[in-house]
């Protein structure tokens, strides 16, 4: 009901959601880590180190939430072509720094738009 916006109802929610999302990367950790370098310790359960996408390129840091959450929501990691996909999207997102303002007239990346 009404209880996940807010009280201990919605604290309870919210730490069982991220409990959920820890142990699906702790389970993917290892594929994350190989393929992608994003390195998730399985024993602390923490996010140790990142890939180097582009030399001196830093993903804005305070969007490391919203990352998390769409390597556990929008990346299928049923069948393999679409889990290397999705999650390759992912990370481009958090590179990319898009701030949803604005995205569409950024042109299509073919450089005059």
């Amino acid at each position: 009901g009404g209880e996940r916006e807010g009280g201990a109802g919605g604290a309870r929610d919210r730490r069982e959601v991220a409990e959920a999302i820890a142990a699906l990367l702790v389970e993917k950790a290892p594929m994350l880590r190989e393929y992608f370098s994003v390195d998730i310790d399985e024993q602390s359960r923490t996010l140790v180190g990142l890939p180097v996408v582009l030399e001196g390129h830093y993903p804005d840091m305070a969007r490391l939430p919203e990352f998390i959450l769409s390597l556990a929501h929008e990346v299928e990691w049923g069948g393999e072509k679409e889990c290397f996909r999705t999650c390759a999207m992912a990370i481009a997102e958090f590179y990319g720094g898009g701030d949803g303002v604005g995205d569409e007239g950024r042109g299509d990346g073919d450089g005059d738009g």
